[in-house]
């Protein structure tokens, strides 16, 4: 059978000057064969008003290798 991704990994998130998140272009997928692979990361739109919020969590899923990803961050926002 193919090999499928195991568990999700953590992914960092970069902000600029503005508020606006960086997200990674890749995402390093391990496999259930074991092999990892560098993976482009297709995100679905992002809120702004998710990552302004004061206290918020600022969330966003996306595309791997064709198989869900998802970015979840608290930020401070003063």
């Amino acid at each position: 059978s193919a090999a499928l991704p195991d568990a999700s990994t953590s992914l960092d998130v970069d902000y600029g000057v503005d508020p606006t998140p960086l997200l990674p272009q890749t995402a390093t997928v391990t496999w259930s064969n074991g092999a990892a692979t560098e993976e482009p990361v297709a995100w679905n739109a992002v809120d702004p008003a998710s990552y302004t919020t004061p206290g918020g969590t600022f969330a966003v899923e996306g595309t791997a290798a064709g198989f869900p990803v998802s970015v979840r961050d608290r930020k401070s926002v003063v």
